[in-house]
């Protein structure tokens, strides 16, 4: 009975170790007066070359938190597993904005150029202090849910096209991999396209009847905003490495499935990033725990419209709420 006990104890010290994990916060960038900070979630025996996840919140670039529950969980989880993880600020250029439609379209440009210019310094960040944080400079992922999400394609699509933006990355940097729930490209100069070097093997979540971040397309002449379905046909095209989970008849909704996916994240790091397969996948799935909701038929304007915009918040709780009753969240 007492070897039984030791035992145990021993067992129950253990996985304490394992699973704890430690925050820190920095500071990596002041701009326009604000001080953007990260937290950084470093797993308690990190591996000799670790991964690290940069993750970015959604909130339409006008709200939102690293610091909000569900950016939290994530970042735990995930943890939890292995991986460090830094959930950052960014600057919210769509702050105040009230109404959408084609006259807003420069300043939903000026605002992921402001998100993507405050990720590439938390990037750059990182990289300087990589050693201290036991990070390997070649396993940085991006990823992030709905705004967090645009920015994340954004970075690594600007730095594919040599943009100005990103030019004080390292020549030889390369991000490991994307991870995009309800993400998307804005584009002014046509169909998406990567003159420079490829973009990073990429995992694409999204709900096929999302109107809010767009699982289609909005093209208007050579501007476009380009949602899954189309930059997964365009990845095909170009036969660049990409992983596409199309959740059908899901909305909005599916920006939240970052931690109920973990599996599918783990699957796409495992083959895309350790074994450098080039693989090219589409996947549509009909996920009968989530019922399709109001957030399935809420659009971009809906969200920017703040008489509707309470009912809207409380549709995500609720949601939210449903997600973490799920025995994998």
């Amino acid at each position: 009975m007492k070897k039984r006990f030791a035992l145990l104890c021993i067992t129950l010290l253990c996985v304490s170790v394992v699973s704890a994990h430690t925050v820190q916060t920095h500071t990596f960038a002041v701009r326009d007066t604000q001080q953007l900070a990260m937290d950084i979630y470093l797993p308690a025996q990190p591996l000799p070359q670790q991964y690290c996840i940069v993750y970015m919140y959604g909130g339409g670039f006008m709200s939102g938190a690293r610091t909000e529950t569900e950016t939290v969980t994530y970042a735990r989880k995930m943890c939890s597993r292995g991986y460090t993880v830094a959930t950052i600020d960014y600057r919210l250029g769509m702050k105040g904005v009230t109404n959408i439609g084609a006259s807003t379209i420069k300043i939903m440009k000026n605002a992921i150029d402001m998100a993507v210019e405050d990720c590439v310094s938390a990037v750059n960040f990182l990289l300087a202090h990589a050693d201290e944080l036991h990070i390997s400079p070649n396993r940085i992922i991006l990823a992030g849910s709905s705004a967090g999400a645009i920015t994340a394609l954004h970075t690594d699509y600007a730095f594919a096209n040599g943009s100005a933006i990103t030019a004080s990355l390292p020549d030889d940097f390369r991000f490991a991999g994307i991870v995009a729930y309800s993400g998307a490209i804005l584009s002014f100069d046509g169909k998406v396209k990567y003159p420079n070097h490829a973009p990073a093997p990429t995992l694409f979540v999204h709900g096929t009847n999302d109107h809010l971040v767009k699982y289609s397309q909005i093209k208007v002449f050579n501007i476009g905003f380009f949602g899954t379905q189309p930059l997964a046909k365009r990845f095909d095209q170009l036969e660049l490495p990409y992983y596409a989970r199309h959740y059908v008849d899901l909305g909005h909704e599916v920006s939240m499935f970052s931690a109920v996916t973990t599996e599918l994240f783990e699957s796409f790091v495992t083959n895309y990033i350790e074994r450098g397969r080039k693989l090219r996948i589409d996947e549509y799935t009909k996920d009968a725990a989530i019922e399709p909701s109001e957030a399935s038929k809420a659009t971009t304007a809906d969200f920017y419209n703040p008489r509707k915009r309470p009912a809207f918040s409380k549709n995500f709780q609720n949601i939210y709420q449903q997600l973490q009753k799920m025995e994998q969240y």
